[in-house]
């Protein structure tokens, strides 16, 4: 297989321009070239009734997430925090409840107990 050059060690095999591009023919000849020349290499393949595979030298960079995409995520995890907050207040509601029935029931002991009532 070929090593990927960095730009400066690829000139475009018509013009001279760095390459963006590794071409490979069937019959294993390859070279590189510019984007702007590649017309070319697709012309050269169509009158030889041949297939040329083109592969870009450098990934293109990652697409930025949309604003809308942005605006979705953070309204799935501002709607998660909603649905944990209420959870965490039906808890505490339920937390309270229980305290207010213990409590109760400290108070009705210690009054039959003859007890001071300090709850």
């Amino acid at each position: 297989m070929y090593e990927k050059p960095q730009i400066s060690d690829a000139p475009c095999f018509s013009c001279g321009q760095p390459a963006e591009v590794h071409y490979s023919w069937p019959w294993g000849e390859h070279g590189y070239s510019c984007n702007g020349c590649v017309p070319h290499l697709r012309s050269t393949a169509v009158r030889l009734g041949r297939e040329v595979e083109i592969t870009a030298l450098f990934a293109p960079p990652a697409a930025a997430p949309t604003e809308r995409q942005e605006l979705f995520s953070l309204t799935q995890e501002f709607q998660l925090k909603i649905d944990r907050t209420a959870m965490l207040e039906a808890q505490l509601a339920q937390r309270d409840h229980e305290i207010s029935g213990l409590t109760s029931t400290i108070r009705e002991l210690q009054a039959a107990l003859g007890g001071p009532s300090q709850v």
